[in-house]
């Protein structure tokens, strides 16, 4: 029997667009139905976010929650600290996939490989989500070619480096501000199906 969804997003490095894929793919599982964002982060940053969004009076469709009791009927988004190895390796076991936020520059990318590792000895599959992409960047495509030669799964959806998007930090993110977590969103369910055709997560 299927339960709800479980996504951990997690980086070792910070300022990689963890927290803002976090929020933005728990309020997308929010407009489908019960959806809570769980902040492991001692930094507080997504937990900011939600209490800023909602003292503006506009406040997020998601639940925020700072553990990982199981919560029947709700899906879940966690947002990783980025050094805190204890919390991250809880996260990945509690996910159903983990998602590796990265910018596409190779510095960056060097820390995704032992990410997914850790995933996969906590038993669950991970995927690299490219952030922080620059309009047109000849980054995109040296990327995809270095992760693809290095067998790292890859999301053919991508984040934009978008001044709307740095901006709504600690704000509502807007229906079309949410569109390129809508396609991780639909991406990463399609991957899960493929894994676990029977739907029993």
């Amino acid at each position: 029997m299927s339960r709800p969804l479980t996504l951990a997003v997690v980086n070792s490095k910070g300022g990689v667009g963890k927290t803002t894929t976090a929020v933005a793919l728990a309020e997308v599982l929010a407009e489908e139905g019960p959806a809570a964002l769980v902040d492991l982060d001692r930094q507080g940053s997504a937990t900011m976010w939600h209490q800023l969004a909602t003292e503006a009076g506009t406040p997020m469709g998601a639940e925020l929650v700072h553990d990982l009791d199981p919560m029947p009927n709700t899906a879940r988004v966690i947002d990783t600290p980025p050094g805190d190895t204890d919390a991250i390796r809880a996260a990945m076991s509690a996910a159903d996939l983990v998602i590796v936020p990265s910018p596409p520059g190779l510095l960056d990318l060097r820390r995704v490989g032992p990410t997914l590792t850790a995933a996969g000895r906590a038993g669950t599959p991970g995927v690299v989500l490219l952030s922080m992409v620059a309009a047109r960047s000849a980054d995109v495509p040296a990327a995809r070619e270095v992760l693809d030669t290095v067998g790292l799964p890859t999301l053919d959806a991508s984040i934009p480096r978008l001044v709307a998007i740095t901006r709504a930090a600690g704000g509502p993110l807007s229906f079309a501000l949410l569109d390129p977590w809508r396609a991780v969103l639909a991406e990463a369910l399609e991957l899960l199906d493929e894994i676990n055709p029977k739907g029993n997560r």
